[in-house]
C-alpha cells in the first residue's frame, strides 16, 4: 500500500503506508563484549559485531553464544559489512569488513574450517574508519569507507587499491553507495566553540572510472550526520545528532519525509547514532543515545519505541523482519515482530534492566566517589584542557560540576551533580560518564546533561 505521495524536482515518490509490524520484543541477549558494541552486521545468519574492546564477535543465536572470537585490530572497531553477492562470487566465500580506530580496513572471508580469516588490509586513511557500504553497478563494485580523515574512498577489494578519495568533508565521514552508482556521503561537521556547525550530506556522481564530481550539497540537518541506509524503491535515508531521520529522493537527496525523536525534559533532542531499514516490513529503526530503538513507518510516524539500560550506538536488519542494537552497556539484543520468537524471560530482564538504570541515574555519586575528586578551593591551581571542559569537584562533601573558560581563563560553576550515567555522547563527543547536574535559571531549577573525561 502506498500513499503520502511526494515530488521530488519532476519525479513523484511514493511513500509506503505499510501496516505496522506486531509489536518488536527482545528475543536474544548478546554478551561477551568487553566494551561498547559499535557495530553489528549480518552474514548468511551469523551475527557478526564490532566493539571498543577492538574485538570482533562472531555469534550463533541459536546459542546465544559467540562461534569465533577475532583480535587482529588494535583499536575500537567502529564499521562493520557484509560481502555483497558480487564479492562473494569473487573471493568464493560469504565474509564481511571492517573498520576501526586504528584507521584499517581489513576483509575476512570464511576458510574451510568455518572460521572467519582476514585476507586483506586496505590501507590509507590517515585517521579511524567509521563507516563502510558498498558501490554496486552494472560496471563497478567497490568497497566504500569514511573516516575521520575527512575522507570517502572508493577500494578495489579484488586488487586492494583505493580506485579514488572524495577529499574535504567536515571530520568524521558516513558513506552510501545507491543502485544507480551515486555515493552519498555525510559529515559530523565542524567545532566553533561548543557548537557544531556545518554537517553536510553530499551527492557524488562518477565522471571517470577513478573520478566522481561533486553534484549537490544538502545542509537540511542541524547535527552531525552519523549514518546513510538505501531505501528500497524510494532513495535513502540518513540520521543526526539533531534527532530526526529524513527520508530522501534517490536523484537529488530531496526530504520526502521526517522522522523526529522526541525532545527530553531540556528540550533537546536524543541523538540518533545508528540506522536501520528493515525490507521486511518497509520500516525504519532509529538506535538513540537517549536509550531507546524505534521503529518508524517511513511517512515518519512512530511505530514503537523500545527502552534500553543504556545509550544505543548501532542496528542491523536481520533476516525474517528482525533487527539487533549494539548498545554502551556492552550488549547486542535481537528483537522480533514474530509471535513465535517471543522470550518473556528475557522481556522481563529487560525491563529490569532499564528500571535499575534509571534509579542508578538518579543516585548521586557515592562518598568514596566523591573523595576522589579535586578540592573545589584548589581549583584554580589547575587548568582546562580547552574551552568548555567540564570537570567535578569536591565542594562540601558534594561533587560539583564547573566547566572551564578559555576566555577568563576560570572555572565557572555549573552546579551540583544531581545523578550518575554510564557513559554517553554529549554534543557529538564520546564521554566516559555523562553526568546530570542542576541550576537554577529564571524559570526554575533546571537538570543538564555535561560529558566527564
Amino acid at each position: 500500500m502506498y500513499g503520502a505521495f511526494c515530488t521530488s524536482g519532476t519525479t513523484i515518490v511514493a511513500i509506503a503506508m505499510t501496516t505496522p509490524p506486531p509489536p518488536y520484543s527482545i528475543t536474544h541477549a548478546l554478551q561477551g563484549h568487553g566494551g561498547a558494541v559499535r557495530a553489528i552486521a549480518d552474514v548468511h545468519g551469523t551475527v557478526v559485531t564490532g566493539a571498543m574492546d577492538a574485538a570482533v564477535l562472531c555469534w550463533d543465536l541459536a546459542t546465544s553464544t559467540p562461534v569465533q572470537s577475532i583480535y587482529e585490530h588494535s583499536h575500537w572497531v567502529t564499521a562493520i559489512v557484509s560481502l555483497n553477492a558480487a564479492h562473494e562470487s569473487l573471493l568464493s566465500s560469504v565474509g564481511f569488513a571492517t573498520g576501526g580506530m586504528d584507521t584499517h580496513v581489513r576483509v575476512f572471508t570464511r576458510a574451510s574450517d568455518a572460521q572467519f580469516a582476514c585476507v586483506a588490509v586496505l590501507q590509507g586513511h590517515t585517521s579511524g574508519v567509521i563507516s563502510l557500504s558498498w558501490l554496486q553497478t552494472d560496471t563497478t563494485s567497490l568497497l566504500l569507507s569514511g573516516s575521520w580523515d575527512g575522507t570517502c574512498r572508493g577500494w578495489d577489494v579484488a586488487t586492494q587499491t583505493c580506485r579514488f578519495v572524495l577529499p574535504d568533508h567536515e571530520n568524521g565521514v558516513c558513506v552510501l553507495g545507491l543502485p544507480n552508482g551515486v555515493v552519498i556521503t555525510g559529515s559530523t561537521g565542524k567545532q566553533q566553540g561548543n557548537q557544531v556547525v556545518d554537517a553536510r550530506i553530499r551527492m557524488w556522481h562518477q565522471v571517470s572510472p577513478s573520478a566522481y564530481e561533486l553534484t549537490r550539497t544538502l545542509t537540511d540537518h542541524q547535527g552531525p550526520v552519523r549514518q546513510l541506509v538505501q531505501v528500497d524503491a524510494i532513495g535513502f535515508a540518513s540520521c543526526s545528532n539533531d534527532g530526526s531521520i529524513k527520508v530522501r529522493a534517490a536523484d537529488d537527496g530531496a526530504v520526502l519525509a521526517t522522522c523526529q525523536h522526541p525532545l527530553n525534559h531540556e528540550g533537546k533532542p536524543g541523538f540518533v547514532l545508528g540506522l536501520a531499514y528493515l525490507p521486511h516490513s518497509q520500516h525504519l529503526v532509529s538506535a538513540s543515545e537517549d536509550c531507546t530503538a524505534r521503529v518508524w513507518r517511513l511517512d515518519g510516524t512512530l511505530v514503537q519505541t523500545i527502552d534500553h539500560p543504556s545509550g544505543l550506538w548501532c542496528v542491523v536488519a536481520l533476516p525474517g523482519g528482525a533487527f539487533a542494537t549494539g548498545a554502551e552497556d556492552k550488549q547486542v539484543r535481537v528483537f522480533s515482530s514474530s509471535p513465535s520468537h517471543l522470550n518473556d524471560a528475557l522481556e522481563a530482564a529487560l525491563a529490569a534492566q532499564v528500571a535499575e538504570a534509571h534509579v542508578q541515574a538518579a543516585r548521586g555519586p557515592s562518598a568514596v566517589e566523591i573523595e576522589k575528586l579535586p578540592a573545589y578551593e584548589q581549583r584554580a591551581r589547575q587548568v582546562g584542557k580547552s574551552d568548555g571542559m567540564v570537570q567535578m569537584f569536591r565542594r562540601d562533601n558534594v561533587a560539583w560540576a564547573c566547566q572551564w573558560s578559555a576566555v577568563s581563563a576560570t572555572w565557572v560553576d555549573i552546579g551540583q551533580v544531581t545523578g550518575t550515567g554510564s557513559g554517553g555522547v554529549v554534543d557529538g563527543d564520546a564521554y566516559d560518564m555523562v553526568i546530570p547536574v542542576e541550576i537554577e535559571t529564571p524559570s526554575g531549577v533546571k537538570k543538564l546533561y555535561e560529558g566527564y573525561l
